[in-house]
């Protein structure tokens, strides 16, 4: 994280393939999966940030996000997101 910080873009880039291909492969095995991001407002603007969280959800990925949000209340409760865990985990163990 310190080479991120000092500007080693090679590293942050190697970091975000790796959680790409863990979110990928873990899809895979039909995981659930509940990303929760937490990032400055101007990197939630982007239209790439935005598409990939469209791609998620059309995959049938729960996103807890909510862009229209002020930045300094993006993150839910961890009420809220052990809610959904619990969900995601029910509606796996109903299906298989």
């Amino acid at each position: 994280m310190q080479r991120v910080a000092a500007g080693n873009g090679n590293l942050m880039v190697a970091g975000c393939k790796l959680q790409v291909g863990l979110l990928c492969e873990t899809m895979g095995f039909d995981t659930p999966i509940l990303p929760v991001p937490l990032l400055k407002g101007a990197l939630a603007r982007h239209l790439a940030f935005g598409r990939s969280l469209d791609a998620l959800r059309e995959m049938g990925v729960r996103v807890l996000f909510d862009p229209a949000a002020p930045s300094h209340a993006r993150m839910p409760s961890w009420e809220q997101v052990m809610r959904e865990l619990r969900s995601a985990a029910g509606r796996q163990n109903s299906q298989g």
